[in-house]
């Protein structure tokens, strides 16, 4: 056994010198490249007058290739949204969906309809709001939004008229569900500034007839 051990040692002290040499190498390396990036900054300065014409050229071709790939690639992401918002038009597809998604479902169905500045909150700590929004007169808008089976009790439609009475104050509050409310769940949002979107409204509102908002 005490021979083995030996005869390992010298295996361990070349694995520490080729890091060791490792380590240095990439350390010159690194000092090269930070005194490369010192003398392209001094030269840069002492030679402006003749550098800036040409700065400005590739400037004046990279700032509109830039914006018109941007264009593009927004179009994209739209159409993409609205392939998947056609994709999933079914209340079956619904059900499957976990909740997340969701909730991301119901935020397309707001672009689509006009909404703005649509942004999915959502996780554990969301305050009892998963989407905000503005509605398409300018009123910022609250959602909650509950892919459920069983029906949604009263202490939801609660949750949601605290959060627009203290983080969302000012806010026309949405509860959407894949399933219904229930009775005291109606009563709780009866009066209020809150709209419910049960499973039947949920499907008009696939087919374009979208839920309305209080009037002001």
């Amino acid at each position: 056994m005490a021979r083995t051990r030996g005869r390992r040692r010298p295996r361990r002290r070349q694995r520490r010198r080729s890091r060791g040499a490792l380590s240095e190498l990439r350390a010159a390396l690194a000092a090269l490249a930070l005194l490369a990036a010192v003398g392209l900054v001094v030269w840069v300065a002492g030679n402006w007058a003749q550098v800036w014409p040409w700065l400005a050229g590739g400037a004046g071709v990279a700032l509109p290739l830039a914006a018109a790939l941007l264009v593009l690639w927004r179009r994209e992401q739209a159409n993409r949204r609205r392939w998947w918002l056609r994709a999933n038009a079914n209340l079956g597809r619904i059900d499957a969906m976990p909740g997340i998604a969701f909730e991301v479902y119901v935020a397309e169905l707001l672009r689509r309809d006009g909404y703005t500045r649509v942004v999915v909150h959502g996780g554990a700590n969301d305050g009892g709001v998963d989407i905000t929004c503005r509605s398409p007169d300018g009123r910022p808008v609250a959602v909650q939004c509950k892919r459920w089976r069983s029906p949604v009790p009263a202490h939801e439609i609660r949750d949601l008229l605290g959060a627009l009475a203290s983080t969302h104050r000012g806010h026309v509050g949405v509860f959407v569900t894949s399933s219904r409310f229930t009775g005291p769940a109606v009563q709780a949002a009866h009066g209020s500034p809150v709209v419910l979107v049960d499973r039947a409204s949920l499907a008009r509102w696939i087919d374009r007839s979208p839920p309305a908002l209080p009037a002001r």
